[in-house]
């Protein structure tokens, strides 16, 4: 039954903007960056709760007006309104997402190559981006960036590597120079979760130091290169994930690893580059008696190295509870 308004009643204004500041914050956080900054020019109110909005996502929502403006020739456009949005933030950014991945460009009618020069920040962008938010309570961050012409990769700030707040980190299309600096004695020091796409770790040659990461739970490699310079003591381990590993060095960096991981998953498609006689498991992979869950990716079944691979694995697994495998074929 339809509820009426007494005669004479008129609504109090933006019932909306009257609305608690912690319920603002909320409907803040169901819309992507794009409609909050439009929310933003409702009312004074509206704003103040958009300068201190604690999550900032920069992905397939907010590229169409960047793109355009690229068409028009307004260089730096999207960098630019990136950098506009952490300038004028008010308070801490709790979770930041940089997302310029292949699968939102490749329907984009604009040759790669402009879009690589006109949108694709800069090293010195990253720089800037990377140490506001270590010095703005920055807790989750991701940054992909695509490739697409094929030339040069970001370095990782060190503001982020000794970032006290941090405690997820997913980087795609980076550089990461190993060790660090020989006086930190630990390095992501909260971080619980590492998660590294198209990353290259190359070695300094200052030294061979193994930092600590002491709350270190998931680990995951895609599509890396020398992960065996990557050396880490991370004695919470949980999950380890290893996508299509590049060289017989990387297999044996899981010596140091693979007694604490309980959850592992492994492709096996790097396998075919590997001669059998270079595949000994008793000296890449000690017992790993903790390992309960195992996934084994990209297996061909008509591949007698993938089986023995596998079979000796197992053996190496005696607390083995649930064991997952995923044909290639």
């Amino acid at each position: 039954m339809a509820t009426f308004l007494p005669s004479g009643t008129e609504l109090d204004g933006d019932r909306i903007s009257q609305l608690p500041a912690d319920v603002k914050d909320m409907i803040m956080e169901c819309l992507d960056t794009r409609d909050a900054a439009r929310v933003a020019v409702l009312s004074t109110q509206w704003k103040d709760i958009w300068l201190r909005h604690g999550r900032l996502v920069f992905d397939s929502c907010f590229f169409p007006r960047a793109i355009d403006r690229c068409r028009c020739n307004k260089p730096s456009t999207f960098v630019n309104m990136v950098a506009n949005v952490l300038m004028l933030h008010s308070g801490p950014v709790r979770k930041f997402e940089f997302l310029m991945t292949r699968l939102y460009l490749e329907n984009v009618e604009t040759e790669m190559a402009v879009m690589d020069h006109w949108c694709k920040p800069k090293q010195s962008d990253v720089d800037g981006w990377c140490l506001f938010l270590s010095r703005n309570g920055i807790e989750q961050l991701t940054i992909c960036v695509v490739n697409l012409t094929g030339q040069g990769y970001y370095e990782l700030p060190h503001c982020i590597i000794s970032c006290s707040t941090l405690k997820r980190l997913k980087l795609d299309g980076f550089l990461f120079y190993c060790p660090f600096n020989a006086r930190l004695g630990s390095i992501f020091t909260h971080v619980t979760s590492l998660v590294f796409v198209t990353v290259g770790f190359i070695h300094n040659v200052n030294g061979s130091t193994i930092f600590s990461v002491p709350n270190l739970e998931e680990l995951v490699f895609e599509d890396c290169q020398g992960i065996h310079n990557f050396v880490i003591s991370a004695p919470k381990l949980k999950s380890l994930t290893v996508i299509f590993p590049g060289h017989i060095a990387e297999w044996k960096w899981f010596q140091l690893h693979f007694p604490v991981i309980k959850s592992l998953c492994l492709s096996l498609d790097a396998l075919a580059d590997i001669p059998d006689a270079a595949l000994d498991l008793h000296e890449m992979f000690p017992t790993a008696i903790n390992l309960q869950v195992m996934k084994l990716d990209d297996f061909s079944f008509g591949s007698a190295q993938h089986f023995s691979f596998a079979s000796d694995l197992i053996k190496k697994c005696p607390k083995l509870c649930k064991l997952e495998i995923v044909s290639n074929q």
